[in-house]
């Protein structure tokens, strides 16, 4: 026969590291000029992509 073991702790809860904040949304932090880049793509590229220019 083996000895007893003797009665072990009850367990401790763990330790939770706080949640880290959800990231915002990716909001560019500089607003570029792209005017020249525009209208140098005129005539150029495809109508379609200097359609995209704002």
């Amino acid at each position: 026969m083996r000895p007893a073991r003797p009665a072990a702790e009850p367990a401790k809860p763990r330790r939770r590291t706080p949640a880290k904040p959800a990231a915002g949304p990716a909001v560019p932090q500089r607003t570029y000029d792209m005017t020249a880049l525009c209208e140098a793509a005129r005539g150029t590229v495809s109508p379609s992509i200097v359609a995209l220019c704002r």
